[in-house]
């Protein structure tokens, strides 16, 4: 197997139940639905929600059907499950952290490309070169970045925490970051040559690379310097939910808030759902007590009817609530 097919079994694995392929595709590139959301928190799996992000829906069916082919998973009208348990240490590994970090991974790895290549360049005394990243909003915000940064130290403290962060033996492959960065005469290789490089899969390079940057988000606090280029948790959030986050604080209660917005009272909810997975450490409205919050995430549910036939007074977006408070 690959690492994608990997991947995709140890989903499979914590399901242990016939969901739809699209709901699966849907956990795989990080769609954030209501169910999505749910599903990752409800089976214990968010650490590993949307980690492929850019995956293609053709190759996503083909890397299914391969897994059928090969008796791993059964494929029917009613969806898919796995039908032999596989373990891998790839995924065991404690700093994934898919559903909080998803697309913020990515983003962050476009700042630190364009801001070790601005740094090393003004080192080197030069001011014409093509940018490492083209993007305009990646850009801007490097530029604001420098600004804020008017430190001489900055060059040789990025250098001392790109070398321990790389260097820890948790990284198993520290050159497909290193090898990126482009600075001086050196122009950073793509991640196909560095997988080539490494001889790795492109699946199997690409969780490497992913992994890395996983390591640093878990253990910021240590890198001052790249924490600063990180995006802020709301960041991956969908952007109707990041809308009603920001403007939490002008109302009072959801109906106050779905009349501000202009939304229906069950937007609200599925946002404030997507909010509290988001920002676990903090309790928004519509959790219920703490204690019910844990009972509901030491269970072995597999739907929410499951829930609600045990706790009767809950409201399902209670149940929800709970459900993205208490999992792992």
């Amino acid at each position: 197997m690959d690492g994608l097919e990997i991947y995709l079994m140890q989903l499979l694995n914590h399901i242990k139940a016939v969901r739809k392929l699209p709901l699966i595709y849907a956990l795989m590139t990080g769609k954030r639905t209501g169910q999505a959301v749910q599903e990752a928190h409800l089976f214990k799996m968010k650490h590993l929600f949307g980690l492929t992000p850019k995956l293609k829906e053709a190759e996503f069916f083909a890397c299914v059907d391969r897994l059928a082919e090969q008796g791993w998973v059964r494929v029917s009208e009613a969806g898919c499950i796995s039908v032999r348990e596989t373990a891998d240490e790839r995924f065991e590994r404690p700093d994934w952290q898919g559903f909080l970090i998803q697309k913020r991974a990515h983003n962050f790895f476009l700042r630190l490309l364009l801001a070790s290549q601005v740094i090393s360049q003004r080192q080197h005394g030069r001011v014409h070169y093509l940018p490492a990243v083209r993007d305009k909003a990646v850009q801007f915000h490097i530029k604001e970045w420098l600004r804020g940064s008017q430190n001489f130290q900055l060059t040789e403290r990025l250098r001392e925490e790109l070398v321990n962060w790389l260097g820890h033996s948790e990284i198993k492959y520290p050159e497909l970051v290193a090898f990126r960065l482009s600075g001086g005469e050196w122009i950073g290789l793509t991640e196909e040559q560095l997988y080539e490089r490494c001889g790795l899969s492109y699946w199997d390079g690409y969780f490497e690379w992913l992994y890395a940057i996983h390591f640093l988000f878990q253990h910021q606090a240590d890198f001052p310097i790249l924490q600063s280029l990180m995006p802020a948790p709301e960041l991956a959030m969908t952007s109707s939910g990041t809308a009603t986050f920001l403007q939490m604080n002008e109302v009072a209660g959801i109906e106050q808030l779905a009349g501000l917005r202009h939304l229906k009272q069950s937007t609200i909810e599925d946002h404030l759902v997507e909010i509290q997975a988001t920002f676990p450490g903090k309790n928004f409205e519509g959790l219920p007590d703490q204690a019910v919050c844990q009972e509901i995430a030491q269970g072995s549910f597999t739907s929410l009817k499951e829930i609600k036939t045990h706790y009767p007074d809950l409201s399902y977006f209670e149940i929800r609530m709970a459900v993205v408070k208490g999992a792992r």
